[in-house]
């Protein structure tokens, strides 16, 4: 989709792949190219202008939501990498918590706080801090968090988290948020499972 499959291409690819540089595989039916060390990835890349680097992750996150806009769960620690990469900070976020939510449901607790602790990072760059959605957006991120935090046995972790839900629930305005946040609060100290919710 980035660049078309030419001849030039194609002969470049080769080269490369006879020196060593890359090899080729099949990613779910699809040419896929790796570098052979992780070393000579990072060296292409640094080669690499800042505003390069910057317009090529755009246009690979844009690519992937183009290409598989009917499978994006599979892609979303990808797109949200891409889209942070490429200083799309608000679709960035956005896909951090898709990837935690789909971690979380697939019980990969710790790779799901990761995810959120990505998703909350980049919350608090944003100088948008005092809209509602960002307080919105925080509390599901936080909230998450604890789920996931409680799931491992990281209780403390998972109380401050569910704290911070609630104060950006209440600063939300949003009484339907803040109901949600405080029914888990209350499941939580009466006992209820956490896969449950």
């Amino acid at each position: 989709k980035l660049l078309p499959m030419t001849d030039t291409l194609d002969s470049w690819l080769a080269m490369l792949s006879e020196r060593g540089f890359i090899f080729e595989r099949l990613e779910g039916g699809e040419r896929e190219f790796v570098f052979k060390h992780s070393f000579i990835q990072e060296v292409a890349y640094r080669m690499l202008l800042q505003k390069h680097r910057v317009e090529l992750h755009r246009a690979i996150a844009h690519a992937i939501e183009d290409v598989y806009k009917d499978q994006l769960e599979e892609y979303y620690e990808r797109l949200a990498y891409h889209h942070q990469e490429g200083g799309q900070v608000e679709n960035a976020a956005a896909y951090w918590l898709l990837a935690a939510r789909r971690s979380r449901m697939h019980y990969d607790n710790e790779r799901a706080i990761e995810h959120y602790n990505k998703a909350l990072a980049l919350f608090e760059s944003q100088p948008l801090k005092e809209t509602v959605e960002w307080k919105v957006r925080c509390t599901e991120a936080y909230l998450g968090r604890a789920l996931a935090c409680r799931l491992v046995g990281r209780y403390d972790e998972a109380s401050k988290d569910l704290e911070k839900a609630t104060q950006f629930a209440q600063e939300a305005g949003d009484p339907a948020l803040l109901v949600d946040v405080l029914n888990r609060r209350a499941g939580w100290q009466f006992g209820a499972h956490p896969q449950e919710e």
